[in-house]
């Protein structure tokens, strides 16, 4: 199987959707399972989060993405830029997968061939003892017990792990509340977006890298995630690194793309689509035996 992969898109800049051309014409050369857009996906707020939508926005971005969400499956979360209004707009708009009628479309899961991935909003409560904590402590246990699954993905908008040096924390909200959730249940890849960069870095915890039995381009059985930041969708580029970079940033990279994701039995490998003609510039693998 295979999808792409990003966060960050917008409309109101070129590369929103030169990156949509991009995913469509890669789509037509050889299809995509599904597209995963990790949060701010059309930015039609004007300002701060309370105030009003420009709801045409929305409607321009979904043509902007025609071209591939038409034709396959299209799996967006939320992030800080759908709130206004109390993520109506998003509500309304995107119908993703969920156990019963009654459950929030804010947070999901789905499973796709030996593949699950769950989806949790960095917009509401996430600590231990919220509703959101427990719907991805019970997806992630029952994930892990099926026989069937053999990679575990979560996504994200706010980064776990990034060193943009506006932002940058030692520990991020999410890392102090999640990381060891995520650990438990041995997930194989955090997806995230919100710092329109690129980023990866070496298998982590707790803020140390695991570089036993791993190069740059390769992970051998990791026993911990790898953490990814893929907010290149299109949306302004404007991010400073910290410098020098934490010994857990492996790769860095301040071009508009996206990242497509190839799974087979035993390895997933993670490539980094550059505009404007589709470079890949950055390529791992992770393998388990």
């Amino acid at each position: 199987m295979r999808f792409a992969t990003f966060g960050d898109m917008g409309t109101y800049m070129p590369f929103g959707h030169m990156v949509s051309k991009m995913i469509s014409n890669f789509h037509t050369a050889k299809a995509y399972d599904f597209v995963f857009l990790t949060g701010d996906i059309a930015y039609a707020g004007i300002g701060h989060k309370e105030i009003d939508e420009l709801e045409p926005i929305w409607d321009l971005f979904g043509e902007q993405i025609e071209s591939f969400a038409s034709n396959l499956a299209f799996m967006p979360g939320v992030g800080n830029h759908e709130a206004p209004n109390n993520f109506t707009s998003y509500l309304y708009r995107y119908r993703l997968p969920r156990k019963s009628e009654n459950q929030t479309n804010l947070w999901f899961s789905f499973n796709y061939g030996q593949v699950h991935i769950v989806y949790i909003s960095s917009e509401h409560e996430y600590g231990f003892g919220s509703e959101q904590y427990d719907f991805l402590e019970e997806d992630l246990k029952n994930a892990r017990e099926n026989p069937h699954i053999k990679w575990i993905i979560v996504g994200a908008h706010k980064a776990f792990y990034y060193s943009d040096k506006k932002e940058y924390e030692p520990v991020s909200p999410l890392a102090k509340k999640l990381e060891d959730l995520v650990n438990k249940y041995k997930v194989d890849l955090v997806q995230t977006g919100h710092l329109h960069s690129y980023e990866r870095t070496w298998p982590v915890y707790k803020g140390k890298a695991i570089k036993e039995n791993h190069d740059e381009k390769y992970y051998v059985n990791p026993t911990t995630p790898i953490y990814v930041v893929q907010g290149t969708g299109g949306a302004l580029i404007n991010e400073q690194w910290l410098d020098p970079a934490p010994e857990w940033s492996l790769k860095r990279s301040l071009k508009y793309g996206y990242g497509q994701v190839t799974i087979k039995a035993n390895y997933l490998k993670y490539e980094f689509v550059t505009l404007p003609l589709g470079k890949i510039v950055n390529t791992r693998y992770i393998i388990k035996d």
